[in-house]
């Protein structure tokens, strides 16, 4: 299709069409010729004919968007009611019990199209990591809020990591699961690589409350890279969790209460941190 405004072969321009010179002075027009009046009527028919095709083409790629919106909308919408459905037996029977029989039935679906929005058990799972790791994000950020300072932030945090394990434990199990999977060499899948990004914004608030810190003299200056302090913390509060959790019988066995425990270590993080 040629463009607008410009004319086909055999027909001259659209502007000044149908209209020729008589004299040779500025001004002087004769009336035009049946031939150029013919041609100028070809040329202004051209034209508009490409201007309907250029509008036919606008509204068809509207109408094409739109589907394609209202299609990823519906993928989407569908999709997060997989995972609620897998989250919901999640809680009620324990990860281990639950199969993709379980998750499809509840989400009203058949076993055929729960396959087509995730490959197997292990996939639907780190869609669960991903939501969890994402609350855990928004729990950090409001422990966060209000406090005097930087390390006193970081104790909120680590009190918030516990109120989470706590409050959604099958959270808490769904992320301890992930921690303990092995991923592979090279590239990630879709929705594994999705909890990376998602635990690397969980870490950046620690990272945060960190900085924060040294900035106003409550941190140490001297721990290092604050984002391999905020793993490390991390990785310390979340075995705390574990053992606080699975080993309460074993600590009592010791005439050591849960809460002495738990105290006694953050205790000991936070004087690490303390200037």
């Amino acid at each position: 299709m040629e463009a607008i405004g410009v004319c086909p072969k055999g027909y001259g321009p659209v502007s000044g069409a149908g209209q020729t010179h008589a004299g040779s002075g500025p001004g002087s027009w004769a009336e035009p010729t049946e031939a150029a009046s013919n041609a100028g009527h070809h040329a202004n028919d051209w034209t508009f004919f490409q201007f309907l095709t250029q509008c036919q083409y606008w509204t068809e790629n509207e109408s094409m968007s739109y589907l394609t919106e209202r299609r990823q909308e519906e993928r989407d919408r569908r999709r997060g009611e997989i995972v609620d459905a897998a989250e919901t037996l999640y809680a009620e029977l324990g990860w281990d019990t639950v199969t993709m029989d379980h998750v499809a039935r509840r989400a009203r679906l058949s076993r055929a199209l729960l396959y087509v929005y995730f490959k197997d058990k292990a996939d639907l799972h780190f869609a669960l990591v991903e939501r969890a790791l994402d609350a855990l994000r928004v729990r950090f950020e409001a422990a966060r809020e209000g406090r005097p300072s930087g390390l006193a932030e970081v104790e909120a945090i680590g009190r918030a990591y516990f109120a989470f394990a706590r409050e959604t434990p099958h959270q808490f199990d769904a992320c301890a699961r992930f921690q303990a999977h092995a991923s592979p060499d090279g590239n990630l899948p879709p929705n594994e690589a999705a909890c990376m990004i998602v635990g690397h914004r969980v870490h950046e608030v620690i990272v945060a409350a960190l900085s924060r810190g040294i900035a106003d003299g409550s941190v140490r200056a001297d721990i290092g890279d604050p984002y391999v302090t905020a793993l490390t913390l991390w990785a310390f509060t979340h075995g705390l969790i574990q053992i606080a959790s699975t080993k309460a019988g074993a600590l009592q066995h010791e005439g050591i209460a849960v809460e002495v425990f738990v105290e006694h270590a953050f205790g000991l993080a936070l004087r690490s941190l303390r200037t």
